[in-house]
């Protein structure tokens, strides 16, 4: 599926582009405007460094692999992975059959600072004697998706690659008989029809579990992960070879699907499951063992096992662990590793203002216990106390965020005041700040002149509706929805997590309304921008109205103010996301709001 992106006229365009100097970011996105929406949306999925969050379980820690370490990454050479790989200190050669998506991929390259990574051709008819070079024999070798012809695994893959020196071979595919299937389009699966399962069962394209296992074994042992839902798109990376871990994340929503808890207990998982990674030879000690090793060193607490690994949509692998046990939260920690260099940089500025609210930091607001952050041979961690059970967006019953974990992140928010808390009138800087330089912002990235001029007028209405208007300081989470809170089972919210997009001093009311127009959007399976309307208009249903209005009325706040913050919703939302991608996604203001 994703082997053609790129590589036609419109990559041309985009390369092009590239060599006449235009930035990574404006070169990208224009890119992404000037095709078709899905393949803009495989291309960003292609693009994406979270990707190769399966990758620090695979591989030996730095202290036992020999320096420099090559890796070899035969796929399209847009992956994230390669980047993933870079910034784990291997030089990387991918193998792709695109001269246009290399040299695209070159300036991305320079763009992060993956500076060692290197890109080669490669026909379909690729054979053994095609891979020597003087690059030297790879530490690691990873296939994403179909394999070259004249190398799949019938053909002798291993054999080529042990004769190259490959001393560690990882194959990421999909499973043969996988009930479900990505598009390519973000959160957008296909569960097969009856009839398509059992005809791609016996005649389709890909391998089962068994099947990518034999092609790696001839290495030595094999370790096998499930990336779950799909590899397009996953956000799980579960063990299925033994109990060290990770482990599928069952939520209460999985645990409510009856046929799902049945063949998870029969043990049909590792046989459904879409995608897989599947490598040889295991590490005698991974990535993740020396991460958490030195983290039990930093704290001074055992972190026990690994629970879970999540591919974060932010481009971090989530290591949360489970602790000593015993119902203490000794050891249970959630461990960020981020991916990219901007990555790195929110999780950094996550930590800081973690550490800032634990000494007062001049609001009160409950947040995570920051550990520690650091890095461990090179690689940057950083270690965080678990708090809560699950996240509000893994609450099934829709009586329990309404009732409960809803009015509960009111008490929340209400409580998260800057400075000293007392309203005054916004000056012309922080209506500057506030208002008009996020207009800016979105504007210039807007796609489209017309998206633009909206979007100023919904500036200068605000800004119009704010003057004279005494208002108390908060702090800005910036990114507020149901997945960053995290709740008792009951729903009881205990703590705001994920700060890296958060400002210290912001408007009341944003990240409320934002919460509530997420849940407003899931719930009644809309879109965002349907859910603004209902909001502007004040047509929400009744219990989400009154979440807000509880908070308006501690909060103090007028009914104008109320309607002028429901009325710039998109400005707000949309700002807050051009100020932490790393590039915008192609019209999505009009998309989602269509102004």
């Amino acid at each position: 599926m994703n082997h053609d992106l790129a590589d036609d006229a419109a990559g041309a365009r985009w390369l092009a582009a590239l060599d006449a100097g235009a930035p990574w970011r404006d070169a990208l996105e224009q890119h992404l405007c000037a095709v078709d929406l899905v393949e803009a949306e495989r291309t960003m999925q292609v693009l994406k460094e979270g990707r190769g969050a399966w990758v620090p379980l695979a591989i030996e820690e730095p202290a036992t692999r020999e320096r420099p370490a090559v890796a070899w990454l035969f796929g399209n050479a847009l992956s994230g992975t390669a980047t993933v790989l870079a910034r784990l200190g291997f030089r990387v050669v991918v193998f792709d059959p695109s001269a246009t998506r290399g040299a695209i991929a070159v300036h991305r390259d320079r763009w992060n600072g993956s500076g060692h990574v290197h890109h080669r051709v490669w026909s379909r008819a690729l054979a053994a004697s095609d891979l020597e070079g003087g690059d030297g024999p790879p530490a690691l070798a990873v296939v994403e998706g179909p394999v070259p012809n004249a190398l799949d695994p019938a053909g002798g893959l291993v054999r080529a690659l042990t004769e190259c020196g490959a001393r560690r071979v990882w194959h990421v595919g999909d499973n043969r008989l996988g009930y479900k299937r990505s598009t390519g389009v973000r959160a957008d699966l296909r569960v097969r029809s009856p009839l398509r399962f059992v005809r791609d069962a016996l005649f389709g394209e890909g391998r089962t579990l068994a099947g990518f296992r034999r092609a790696v074994e001839p290495l030595g042992p094999a370790r096998s992960l499930a990336l779950y839902p799909h590899r397009w798109d996953f956000s799980l990376v579960v063990g299925l070879d033994d109990r060290r871990g990770p482990d599928l994340f069952l939520g209460p929503g999985e645990r409510s699907n009856r046929v799902k808890i049945a063949g998870y207990r029969l043990g049909l998982f590792p046989w459904l499951t879409p995608s897989f990674a599947v490598g040889a030879p295991v590490p005698e000690r991974s990535l993740v063992d020396r991460i958490l090793r030195e983290v039990g060193v930093r704290t001074g607490e055992d972190p026990g096992r690994l629970e879970h690994l999540i591919a974060t949509r932010g481009n971090n692998a989530l290591l949360l662990t489970n602790g000593t046990g015993g119902g203490t939260s000794s050891g249970r920690f959630a461990v960020h590793v981020p991916l990219g260099a901007d990555q790195e940089r929110q999780v950094r500025r996550h930590h800081r203002l973690l550490e800032r609210l634990r000494v007062g930091g001049g609001t009160r607001l409950a947040t995570p216990e920051p550990l520690w952050s650091g890095a461990i041979d090179g690689v940057f961690v950083q270690v965080e106390r678990r708090v809560g059970a699950i996240n509000a967006a893994q609450l099934v019953d829709e009586r329990d965020r309404e009732r409960v974990a809803l009015p509960g992140c009111v008490a929340l928010l209400a409580a998260a005041r800057a400075d000293d808390g007392s309203p005054r009138v916004l000056d012309e800087v922080e209506l500057a700040e506030h208002v008009h330089g996020r207009a800016e912002a979105v504007a210039a990235r807007a796609g489209r002149e017309e998206t633009a001029r909206a979007v100023h007028a919904l500036a200068d209405r605000l800004a119009e509706a704010l003057v004279n208007e005494p208002i108390p300081r908060v702090f800005g989470h910036g990114d507020l929805r149901a997945k960053h809170v995290a709740v008792e089972t009951d729903g009881t919210p205990v703590a705001l997590l994920d700060l890296g997009c958060a400002q210290p001093s912001d408007l009341p009311l944003v990240d409320l309304l934002n919460l509530v127009l997420h849940d407003r959007k899931d719930d009644a399976r809309s879109s965002l921008g349907a859910a603004w309307i209902e909001a502007r208009e004040r047509r929400l249903p009744a219990a989400l109205e009154a979440v807000l209005a509880d908070y308006v009325e501690r909060l103090g706040l007028s009914r104008a103010y109320d309607d002028a913050i429901r009325a710039a919703y998109p400005l707000f939302v949309a700002a807050a996301a051009e100020r932490y991608w790393d590039y915008s996604r192609p019209r999505w203001v009009h998309r989602q709001f269509a102004i």
